[in-house]
């Protein structure tokens, strides 16, 4: 191989991996979506997870942030949506894809959840 061509490959090969390298496993930009199911009654979805709101005149009972990005992109949303703040968050368990992100909510919203949630 002539030394150019060597040059110009190895250069290709650090690239390829400085790219691949560039974002983190699992830091592709989540999807994320909100559908109507019911009257003021929503699902969220954030990629493979999903969680409810309700939106009331008092403000918006939400379940499981699932993580910090996903409540915030929530937050926002209700708000830009709804004009309204979440001022509940109910947990159906504690496991952490369901009650990760909740500490976004804390200047909000007050935590529904049975006595053992962590």
């Amino acid at each position: 191989m002539f030394p150019i061509l060597m040059i110009a490959a190895a250069l290709a090969a650090v690239l390829g991996l400085s790219a691949s390298l560039a974002l983190p496993a699992g830091a592709q930009e989540a999807k994320r979506s909100i559908t109507e199911i019911g009257p003021n009654f929503y699902r969220f979805q954030n990629n493979f997870h999903t969680s409810v709101f309700l939106v009331t005149d008092a403000g918006v009972i939400a379940t499981d942030p699932i993580n910090a990005a996903a409540a915030i992109w929530l937050e926002n949303e209700i708000r830009t949506r709804f004009g309204q703040e979440i001022r509940y968050v109910v947990y159906s368990h504690d496991h952490a894809d369901h009650i990760s992100g909740g500490e976004v909510w804390d200047d909000t919203a007050v935590v529904v959840a049975y006595a053992d949630v962590r």
